[in-house]
């Protein structure tokens, strides 16, 4: 069984060690790190930063600019509301980029990025890995375009939202979604 923390509207700070925990972090900008179980940790109000461990952990992040990083294990990392920066770690790791305009590392192994009807601002995908991490659109979200920049492809959805995925070709991540161009 989980043990359950529920933070203040203050800034925390939280350390824990081992066993599996349950944390929301309400208010504040809390700073927190888990243990090695298999962790549950909502972000509240504030610019959280919010750290996993060995467990496959899911870590939610809030309204705020939140820092996500979910460590070793097959962890699902959350974005919130604002610009948040996520780094899976190792293990295979599903990445929701959600709102706001966030810059998102798969980190070791095969990782997965979802984009869907919340995704509303200009994300960067730091390390996407052809051929070993995947990209899931949800929500009924489709391609908009595909362009080439001097640093990777850009991916328009039609949310208006885009994704630029940095070191990669057009054709690489439009075979990974499976779109081709209009004539």
């Amino acid at each position: 069984m989980a043990i359950e923390i529920e933070l203040g509207v203050a800034a925390d700070v939280l350390s824990m060690s081992g066993g599996d925990v349950s944390i929301n972090a309400m208010g504040g900008n809390d700073t927190i790190s888990t243990g090695g179980g298999n962790d549950f940790v909502k972000g509240g109000t504030g610019d959280d930063s919010i750290k996993g461990s060995s467990g496959d952990d899911t870590l939610v992040g809030g309204e705020g600019n939140d820092t996500l990083s979910g460590g070793d294990g097959d962890d699902k990392l959350v974005g919130g509301l604002g610009d948040d920066r996520i780094a899976g770690g190792t293990g295979n790791d599903i990445i929701y980029g959600g709102g706001g305009n966030n810059t998102l590392f798969g980190g070791a192994d095969s990782d997965t990025f979802v984009f869907g009807d919340e995704t509303d601002g200009a994300s960067k995908v730091k390390d996407f890995e052809v051929g070993e991490d995947s990209v899931r659109l949800e929500d009924g979200v489709s391609v908009s375009d595909i362009t080439s920049t001097d640093k990777g492809a850009l991916v328009e959805l039609d949310t208006g939202a885009t994704v630029l995925f940095e070191g990669v070709t057009v054709d690489e991540i439009s075979a990974e979604l499976g779109w081709s161009a209009a004539i």
